[in-house]
């Protein structure tokens, strides 16, 4: 195909795209073009196939494969040249293709394909080159996709933990305890209005796994968010559906008195096997996996009614009907493993809510916390306990269903909920807070002040960390060390001196929730003594290790050649501004991807390199933490939302 010809042919597969504003990237392989539109509807397949030059168009994996031979890197340049956004091109794979050989190692090295033939000329590839590649491409998904999820972990919990609110103000208003406190609370209609809302706020905890399988298609999939989570709504009810089917046909249906023993729960008015979130987890999982597969289908026209997006909730629901077939025969080793982490948990003693503690400060950084996180708080591996005749599984599970049920709340239970991150969150890291202040430069302090209050507040009254954690995870690492030993301790003590606050955040207003308005049995006041002595610890530590060693915290920054600090910006005038953050990030033909978690941006680049720290810092970023080239997250804090919103409109076009 010569040059002039490759122009024509990019011009006719632009227009057969719906135009370069209909084209998100392109991409070449040995002998394909890999295009993924803005609006699938737009591309004329029909048209594209009748292109001279173009053997056959492949609709897969959400992209429209255009299979041109060798040519296909020209094609790209070309398509380039045009306006296109082209990913994971360089002089490589032109070359290679240019050459006739495989460009194996420069595609998978650009998260592309594997070659699809061998190389000739000189007796193949470089197998070692070739490994590496593949493992630096797999790990760069893993990691992706590991963030991803966990992120998607945040709309049930987040929801959870609203309905949490709700259930701890009504159980403390209808307790005894309080009634006989304040003896005006046990008025009729109060107590019918506290009584209403503790039952509401129990939607969180009867519902919660069907959330799960809900929110993991709409959070991972980057298009047909709402269709992904009816297919997974769909796909669950299905799953339980053959649970059932399969249960009632080897006579394994217990009776209703019997069916906690034997494993078993009502699943939206279905008897099936009691499997917590873990269920919802698969299923949104496999649906995921079946949207961003069958969302472009193209049926034969007699069944064209059912292709495209229609065609995802009957997948969903034939494959998770499989899969409910074959749960009844996997589960029970599935359980075993699961309860066997919460025996190892439980059997550590009092160094359990040590290690959970630690581990989850160790895994912050990368944002894969909330994974550990739901695991002891939604699974066995957080322990199991019966609960007004119920078998719960799980450390919120439990909290929650004690706290609607008016029994006792189990110790076991709270040892890994908030209590133990209160004095750090209430009382410890503020004090980080104090020791930057005061290690500043007198004529620096203004100008952080904001800043460090905004840290403080934002972990005083919600549990939200990171703004504190990422003022020092990078410039002191031994610090971070010391803080994720500190808050595995904090866990440890609070269970030794007997207190049992529940929830999620940490924050003083789970404190005065689920701890003084619970009554006395939750030993509230013990929050106290022992966050002042975190606060004493972490201030007189941080105070010394920072003059010590010159740490350049905030306040503290080197200064230019012109010996004056940079100016630093301010509200109103560059903190926070989408378009001075966007210009950071290396504009919007770098970003392919951007999404936030509850403090952080979440972006896969083209180039990692691209990327401004030093403008992103005074933009309001309190941390840029690249995982690998493509894969970036920019610590914002509680202003993530808003930042996002903002670039996104700019990279739109708003």
């Amino acid at each position: 195909m010569e040059k002039r010809n490759c122009a024509a042919i990019a011009r006719e597969v632009l227009a057969a795209a719906g135009g370069v504003e209909n084209v998100e990237s392109v991409r070449a392989c040995l002998s394909r073009l890999r295009l993924v539109a803005r609006r699938a509807s737009l591309v004329d397949t029909d048209a594209a196939n009748r292109i001279e030059g173009v053997r056959k168009v492949i609709v897969a994996d959400g992209q429209f494969q255009f299979v041109v031979g060798k040519d296909a890197a020209a094609l790209t340049e070309e398509l380039g040249a045009l306006g296109c956004t082209v990913l994971g091109m360089d002089t490589a794979p032109v070359v290679a293709a240019a050459l006739g050989a495989a460009d194996g190692v420069a595609s998978v090295a650009n998260g592309g394909d594997a070659p699809e033939s061998k190389s000739d000329g000189d007796g193949g590839e470089n197998s070692v080159t070739k490994s590496v590649a593949k493992k630096g491409s797999a790990r760069t998904r893993a990691l992706s996709f590991l963030q991803e999820l966990g992120k998607t972990f945040m709309f049930p919990v987040s929801t959870l933990s609203a309905m949490g609110l709700l259930v701890g103000i009504g159980s403390a208003i209808t307790s005894p305890y309080i009634i006989e406190s304040f003896p005006a609370l046990g008025n009729e209609v109060v107590q019918a209005v506290f009584s209403f809302m503790n039952t509401v706020g129990g939607f969180g905890f009867t519902y919660l796994p069907v959330m799960f399988a809900m929110a993991i298609p709409f959070g991972l999939s980057k298009r047909n968010k709402g269709v992904g989570a009816i297919a997974a709504f769909a796909g669950y009810v299905s799953m339980n559906l053959a649970i059932n089917f399969v249960l009632g046909y080897q006579g394994a249906l217990a009776e209703t008195t019997a069916m906690k023993a034997a494993g078993q729960s009502m699943v939206l008015g279905i008897q099936s096997i009691e499997m917590g979130v873990l269920g919802g987890i698969v299923v949104g999982l496999v649906t995921n996996a079946l949207l961003n597969r069958f969302q472009d289908i193209v049926l034969p026209d007699a069944f064209s009614f059912f292709g495209g997006i229609r065609f995802v909730p009957i997948a969903s629901i034939v494959t998770n009907a499989l899969i409910g077939i074959v749960i009844p025969m996997v589960w029970p080793v599935v359980n075993m493993g699961i309860s066997g982490i919460g025996y190892a948990i439980m059997g550590a003693g009092v160094f359990g809510p040590f290690l959970y503690g630690l581990f989850n400060a160790i895994l912050k950084p990368f944002g894969m916390h909330h994974i550990l996180l739901a695991l002891v708080r939604f699974t066995e591996a957080g322990g199991t306990a019966v609960v007004d005749g119920q078998t719960i599984s799980g450390a919120l599970n439990i909290f929650y269903a004690e706290l609607n049920a008016g029994a006792p709340i189990s110790r076991s239970a709270t040892a890994f909920l908030s209590q133990g991150f209160m004095p750090t969150f209430i009382f410890a890291l503020p004090a980080v807070c104090l020791a930057i202040y005061t290690c500043a430069r007198k004529d620096r302090r203004e100008s952080i002040k904001g800043l460090l209050i905004s840290a403080a507040a934002v972990s005083i009254v919600t549990g939200i960390s990171e703004p504190t954690e990422f003022l020092f995870l990078f410039i002191a690492l031994p610090l971070y060390v010391f803080h994720a030993v500190m808050s595995g301790l904090s866990l440890m003590v609070m269970n030794l001196v007997g207190v049992s606050i529940g929830n999620t955040d940490g924050g003083i207003i789970d404190w005065v929730i689920f701890g003084i308005m619970q009554g006395p049995s939750t030993k509230w006041w013990l929050v106290i003594p022992v966050g002042i002595v975190w606060f004493a610890i972490y201030f007189f530590v941080f105070r010394w290790y920072i003059q010590h060693f010159d740490i350049p915290m905030p306040g503290r920054e080197s200064v230019d050649d012109k010996g004056d600090v940079q100016q630093a910006f301010t509200k109103g005038h560059g903190i926070y501004d989408p378009a001075i953050i966007l210009g950071a990030l290396g504009g919007s033909g770098n970003i392919t991807s951007l999404d936030n978690c509850v403090t952080r941006l979440r972006l896969e680049v083209k180039d990692a390199s691209a990327i401004d720290e030093p403008t992103l810092k005074k933009a309001g970023a309190l941390a840029v933490v690249k995982l690998d080239d493509h894969n970036v997250q920019v610590v914002i804090g509680a202003q993530v939302q808003t930042v996002k919103t903002g670039v996104e409109n700019l990279m739109n076009g708003r």
